[in-house]
């Protein structure tokens, strides 16, 4: 049984949708054709009102309805001051996952493109490098599964989401610097690619996981939406820190010769046979 007050918003919404005009006229058309338009009216708003009725029948829905729209109400346009202040809540939350994704992507885009398969001797073989770029990003998305499923099972303390971050930098400092050595070659990487899955996914379901628990239902929505804004500038950074990393590696191991772009700083050529 609908509530009173329930059965009253929903016979309000009923009401609208019903009198709702369709795009155009179709008094023009058969009366045919304007039977089965109604039909398929009838049908639609239908659907509409079983939906509404199961929302409107559910009390804790409508609770949390009511307080996105009052945190929507107090978070208002014209209101600045009261978006910044939320902003500034939302720091320590975004700047970790910023940093995180930044360095994934970095990874990715840059260090993940100067390793060769199965011959890690075999740079210069495109084949080969995009054999070792598709493992690693294999073994990346795996572990980004892994971890993001964990939210499920496990709670991180914030402490333990800050010590990810300095190991997802790590994890690229290492890439960048074995890249450039060739001194870890092959499968065994794929376990540092695992590695920065596992990273990235548990500090990005951990995080909306605290926003979620830490935050007053009134700015949840909004705190969660605008939380979105850090992974995306943390991908756009790490790309273009990747294609840069990419150039100076490609330029240092001599490869892909002089058709292709190249590093902006003056790097010498590693030494044939170091390692």
């Amino acid at each position: 049984m609908i509530p009173r007050g329930s059965a009253a918003r929903l016979a309000a919404s009923e009401g609208r949708l019903l009198r709702l005009p369709l795009p155009g006229s179709f008094s023009g058309l058969p009366l045919e054709i304007q039977r089965e338009i109604n039909q398929i009216k009838s049908a639609v708003f239908g659907a509409s009102h079983s939906s509404l009725a199961s929302m409107a029948a559910s009390d804790a829905e409508l609770s949390r309805a009511g307080s996105v729209a009052k945190g929507r109400d107090r978070l208002d346009a014209s209101d600045l001051c009261a978006r910044m202040q939320l902003l500034g809540a939302l720091t320590p939350y975004m700047v970790p996952l910023a940093t995180v994704f930044w360095a994934e992507y970095a990874c990715q885009s840059g260090a993940w493109t100067a390793f060769a398969l199965p011959d890690p001797a075999a740079l210069d073989d495109a084949p080969s490098r995009t054999l070792a770029y598709q493992q690693y990003n294999l073994m990346y998305q795996t572990g980004v599964l892994i971890s993001r499923t964990s939210g499920l099972f496990i709670t991180i303390p914030r402490t333990l989401l800050l010590t990810l971050v300095i190991v997802q930098v790590a994890l690229l400092v290492g890439f960048v610097g074995d890249a450039a050595t060739q001194h870890i070659t092959g499968e065994p990487l794929a376990v540092a690619a695992l590695a920065v899955g596992l990273v990235g996914g548990a500090l990005y379901v951990q995080t909306f996981l605290q926003i979620d628990r830490e935050f007053p239902p009134a700015q949840r929505e909004v705190a969660l939406a605008t939380c979105t804004c850090a992974d995306t500038a943390g991908v756009l950074l790490g790309e273009l820190t990747g294609l840069f990393t990419q150039f100076c590696l490609y330029d240092y191991l001599d490869i892909g010769g002089a058709s292709r772009q190249h590093c902006p700083w003056q790097l010498g050529q590693r030494r044939a046979g170091s390692s």
